[in-house]
């Protein structure tokens, strides 16, 4: 199994907001969230996304615990595994596209030229070259 949840509780103070959820993934499957306003579809992504820390159970990924990591680990982590595209973007005004894209490779000590060469390939899929020269004031929400 690629994504093991288990008994996953989120809380925010008096508020819970995932009860003892648990489910599995293999690399292959797809999974949609779906669920009314307030229902936990936000908390759930940013628990396994590591933006959000559990309040109890478990996550594993490729079976490294990731609710057993401290906070430098965590950063680590997301920095080398995890990929974000946030409904709200938070892209640096001063760069066009493919250079936001590019900067937590930077950071990360990454290879740029690898890490242009795997989003050239997603690019070319989404059929999205035309917005990487692009700023983000040029682009639609």
């Amino acid at each position: 199994m690629f994504l093991e949840v288990n008994q996953l509780e989120k809380s925010y103070g008096k508020a819970k907001i995932l009860h003892g959820l648990s489910f599995g993934l293999e690399k292959s499957e797809n999974l949609a969230i779906v669920g009314s306003s307030g229902s936990g579809k936000s908390t759930l992504l940013y628990t396994l996304g590591t933006l959000v820390n559990v309040t109890s159970g478990q996550i594993k990924i490729d079976g490294k615990d990731i609710t057993r990591l401290n906070d430098e680990e965590l950063a680590l982590y997301r920095n080398k595994f995890i990929g974000f595209v946030f409904q709200f973007h938070f892209l640096l005004p001063s760069m066009n596209s493919l250079d936001n894209i590019l900067l937590p490779a930077k950071i990360g000590s990454f290879s740029t030229k690898e890490v242009k060469e795997r989003i050239m390939h997603f690019v070319d899929i989404l059929k999205v070259e035309h917005c990487l020269k692009k700023f983000p004031y040029q682009l639609s929400g």
